[in-house]
């Protein structure tokens, strides 16, 4: 945020009030318009220079009143690119790992959890005598782009989450591991609809700033700010 940083129970006051503002904001928008900025975002996603070079993407899969990935996600299999999603694994900020789907087919077959999202399992089916361990986007590959949700974002890049610190804990684990490494840190794209842009995302120093929004009619990048139609 601009100026002196409120203090951290200011903060959580900020977060808390902004998030119930744009969730009632979103819940007017009809799933008729969700279908098409889902679309238009799913356009421009495949056009973006980090999208185009990236081999392994994280992506999620769609709450109601949401962002609609499953366009995107047949995107992603299509394009043979690897494919990751999110699955919480406790009750911890850092009890979030990112597990790869195969198919479409794959994803099907997979539980929901609490929220009724569906998660990859641990294992994988390779055949009816043979089990393998699901592949992990931190510890088996070098993840190129993580593409994630969020309730708020603003033009600076700034994303508000739904208060977990699940992405801003992942992030964190990322850029410690990779930097070890001597790896290119992940880059980070968050997508969603029109009507979840703000003025400003109010920002603690644990929060990650993106290197682009992607809305159905802007795109901003963390460099300038500029939104791109």
């Amino acid at each position: 945020m601009s100026g002196a940083l409120p203090s951290p129970v200011a903060l959580a006051v900020l977060k808390r009030e902004l998030r119930k503002a744009v969730r009632a904001r979103v819940k007017q928008v009809s799933e008729e318009e969700i279908r098409r900025q889902s679309e238009r975002v799913r356009l421009k996603l495949k056009e973006l220079p980090e999208y185009r070079a990236a081999t392994t993407v994280a992506l999620f899969i769609s709450m109601p009143h949401e962002i609609d990935t499953r366009g995107m996600i047949e995107d992603v299999f299509a394009s043979g690119k690897r494919c990751f999603f999110p699955v919480i694994t406790g009750q911890h900020s850092s009890d979030m790992a990112l597990r790869e789907g195969l198919s479409v087919s794959d994803i099907a077959s997979w539980p929901e959890n609490h929220w009724h999202i569906k998660e990859p399992p641990p294992t994988i089916a390779i055949s009816a005598a043979q089990v393998e361990p699901r592949q992990d986007a931190l510890t088996d590959v070098c993840l190129d782009l993580m593409i994630m949700p969020g309730v708020a974002f603003d033009a600076q890049c700034g994303r508000l989450g739904q208060g977990k610190g699940f992405y801003d804990k992942l992030l964190s684990t990322y850029q410690s591991a990779y930097a070890d490494l001597k790896y290119p840190m992940v880059r980070t794209v968050a997508i969603g609809l029109n009507e979840q842009l703000v003025p400003e995302v109010p920002m603690d120093p644990t929060d990650y700033s993106l290197d682009k929004v992607c809305l159905a009619d802007y795109l901003f990048e963390a460099a300038h700010a500029n939104p791109q139609a």
